[in-house]
Formats: structure tokens, sequence, C-alpha cells
């Protein structure tokens, strides 16, 4: 059974043409009991319970003694949760081999929590199912266990219904749904793969292959899927935000720009997504459309501690710290837990001379997270400034263990070991300073020309 409209072929939807038509009029027009079947299960695919009971009422006036309009009846109560009834009904009604009674009788006992004797039941329909649409039966089976997260059973009757139909569009769609729930990414990849062979412009498809790419970090693949997806449809607005989180993934700023503008011309007031593209002008170095999207972005939400972090970011590069003060706090206000919010501070607070106040917001930083080289190194820098070379050391050691790449870590690393005599490390690092910085000896002895000695032989 199809779910919408869109999805009904012509002959389908004059059927339910001629019904609501008749039924607006009050007119008293003959439907067989298939069509009518049909007209309820319509009516209950979309959710539709007031209509589906008119249709049944109708329908039982017309054929009382109906087994299958029994059946239906039993639907019905089943979606109102009347769960006794519709067991009474399917029991006093049942056929044997009336697969439409036995999948009743099976969702019964899947809603009532009997879910082993309902996966019993579901598999005896479909092992002794011999009609051409045993797909679609699965189909039925397996969207139903979705729908109570059961991933795991669906996989038999997904098998089932691809055996006798292998390229059955909506079966494979939730078989691939099902493999992503079991953490399954790559099996579901293939089966979109899979998909998109049959049916190359399926944009839903792209796109969940797209969302999969992307949640095992695959950005080009992921950004590939997405541009499909558009091209298919270019009006899908989410497609576009993802396609912009794919660029911006992979530090290309500039396209990532026009796809969240893409997306926020249809959702103006994404706090977030407003920021990340203050965040791309930021990473662009066009501070000042960068501290506008902050801004914005903390207007239409004013716990966004992100807008907030940005915006005093934008004020640190441009080195107004007064604003970059007032918005900083905002931040920390909002997320108090924020490491880079106090790392922030800690810069600001150096750049307006208050070393003190900027160690302690430093050390506040490293106690919410360990794993920042560059505030280490910062921190070890202040150390160095105030003569605490003892203090330094450990910052710096700990610089280095995160990224070893620090612009002049190796130098201050053998500048700070000198301060507190540990003249091996300090030519250790030394040396590995002076294979990447050409004017290393000059820096250093700039600083301690008394060393000179030591640096020289």
């Amino acid at each position: 059974m199809r779910g919408n409209d869109f999805d009904l072929t012509n002959e389908e939807l004059a059927i339910i043409k001629n019904y609501e038509e008749a039924h607006k009029k009050g007119q008293s027009e003959y439907f067989d009991v298939e069509d009518l079947e049909f007209i309820i299960e319509h009516y209950l695919h979309l959710g539709d319970l007031e209509n589906a009971q008119d249709a049944l009422q109708f329908a039982l006036k017309l054929h009382p003694d109906s087994s299958y309009l029994q059946c239906k009846k039993a639907r019905i109560y089943t979606n109102l949760g009347r769960f006794d009834e519709a067991l009474a009904l399917i029991e006093k009604y049942q056929e044997a081999g009336n697969p439409a009674h036995t999948f009743t009788k099976a969702e019964i006992l899947l809603k009532t929590d009997h879910k082993a004797e309902a996966i019993m039941l579901f598999k005896e329909l479909v092992d002794n199912y011999a009609d051409d649409d045993l797909a679609e039966i699965c189909l039925d089976i397996v969207m139903m266990l979705h729908v109570f997260q059961d991933y795991h059973n669906s996989a038999y009757f997904i098998q089932k219904g691809l055996k006798k139909d292998s390229v059955n569009l909506d079966l494979l769609v939730e078989y691939a749904v099902a493999l992503e729930q079991l953490n399954e990414a790559e099996k579901a990849i293939a089966i979109y793969n899979r998909i998109l062979d049959i049916d190359p412009y399926k944009a839903s498809a792209w796109f969940c292959l797209g969302l999969l790419h992307f949640n095992l970090e695959h950005y080009r693949e992921a950004l590939d899927a997405f541009d499909f997806n558009i091209a298919i449809n270019p009006n899908d607005t989410i497609a576009w935000l993802q396609k912009g989180h794919c660029h911006f993934n992979l530090e290309d700023y500039v396209p990532s720009i026009k796809a969240y503008k893409k997306y926020l011309a249809d959702y103006p007031e994404d706090s977030v997504v407003t920021a990340f593209l203050g965040e791309c002008y930021e990473n662009c170095e066009v501070f000042d459309l960068a501290l506008t999207c902050f801004l914005q972005a903390a207007k239409l939400n004013p716990d966004n501690a992100d807008a907030w972090l940005g915006a005093a970011i934008c004020m640190v590069e441009t080195e107004d710290y007064l604003k970059g003060f007032d918005y900083i706090k905002k931040a920390i206000d909002a997320n108090p837990d924020s490491a880079e919010s106090y790392a922030v501070l800690g810069e600001i607070l150096d750049k307006n001379n208050l070393i003190e106040e900027s160690k302690i917001a430093y050390l506040h930083s490293l106690e919410l997270d360990q794993k920042q080289p560059e505030t280490w190194k910062e921190l070890g820098d202040l150390y160095m400034q105030s003569g605490e070379f003892d203090q330094a050391v450990p910052c710096y050691e700990k610089a280095f263990e995160l990224d070893s790449t620090l612009d002049k870590l190796t130098l201050l690393m053998s500048m700070a070991y000198y301060g507190i005599k540990e003249y091996d490390k300090m030519l250790e690092f030394f040396s590995l300073a002076e294979q990447t910085y050409s004017n290393a000896l000059e820096i250093f002895l700039s600083v301690f020309p008394e060393a000179k000695s030591l640096l020289i032989k």
C-alpha cells in the first residue's frame, strides 16, 4: 500500500476520488469489497482514522458479512488501542490461510508486547505466501518492525522480500536504514549505492548516502552525494545545509558561505547556522562580515555561546580588546564549561597586561580540556615572560607532546631548559630549532646573550 497521493496509480486515484465525491454528496454508489479495503487502507496509511472509520461504516452497509472488512475493522481498533476488541474480531472471523487476518493478528500481538508470537506469525505468513506481491507484504512487516526499532528481526523479511524482488527500492531503503541503525554504516553505503544503480535520480538516496559518509568523516564523498542531490532537486534546503557543512569541514570556506546562505534564505532564524556562516567569514579573515553574522546569531539566541565566542575572536583579531572582553564574558555566561572561551579570555587579559589574571584563565581552560597545545604554549610563554622557567617547561612539554609543529616551540623549549640549567635538553631542542628556523641562534642570544659559549663551539 502506498503512503501518499503522489505514489498512487491513476486507477487508484480514481477509486479514492469516486468514493470521496460520493461520500461528500451522500450518494450510495456501489464499491466492491476489494476497492473498499483499498480505500480504508489508504486512510490508515495516512493516519486518518476518522475517514478510515467513515469508510468502514459505509463498507459494512454494503457488505455486512465480509470477513475482509471485519479484518479492516480490527486494524482500526488496533490503531485506536482497542486491542482486546481487535483480537476478538480476528478470532471470530479468522479464515485459514487468509494473509490479511494473519497479518492483523501479528500486528496486534506486536503492539501488545507479544513480539515472539508476532514474529512467528509473520514468518509463517511469508513462508507460506505464494502470490506475486510477497515483496510488498515483507515491506509492510519490515516497516512495522522498524516502528518498534526492531532492526534485527526485520533482516529476515528484508531478505525474503528481496529474494522475490531484488530491485524493490522501498525494501532496499528499509534495508539501508536497518544497517545504519545497527551501526553497519559501510554496508548501508553499499545498499544506497545499489539503490542508485537502479535509480540514479532518487534524490533521497543521495541525501542519505551523503549523511552516512559525513558521519564517517568522508567529507569528499559526502559532498559528491549532496551535490547529486542538489542537481536533482535544487530547492532541497537541507541538502544545501549539509553541503555547507562538508565544505566547512574541508576548510573550503567560500563555497561553504554560498551553501549556508542558500539555507539561511529559507531559515533566517537559525542562530546556529548563522554562527557557522560567521565562522566561515572569520576563517576568510573578513572580520566585519564575520562580526555581523556572530552578533545576528547572538540576537537570534542570546544563549548561543559560540556566537559570542566568535564575536570575541573577531575583536581580538581587530585588536579591540575592550569589546572582546564584553563578548567573551557573555560567551562564558552562556557556557561556563567552554575551554575555548577561557583560552580567548586568557589572550584578551594578556593583551591588556593582566598577566596573573591571564594565567588563571589559561589554567582554567586547561582544567576543562587538557588537549589544547596552543593554550599550553601560550601559558608557557607567560611563565617565560615572568622568568618562571620551572613553570614554563612542563607547559611547553605538554604542548610539544600534543603538537610538535607549533611556531617556535622547539626554540622556546630550548630557552626554557636553559633557564632551569638543563643544558643537555637545551642543546637537544636547540638542534631541532636550528633545523626549522635559520635565525634560531640570533633569537636565543637576544634573550640570553650569556648562553653564547654553550651554543657556539
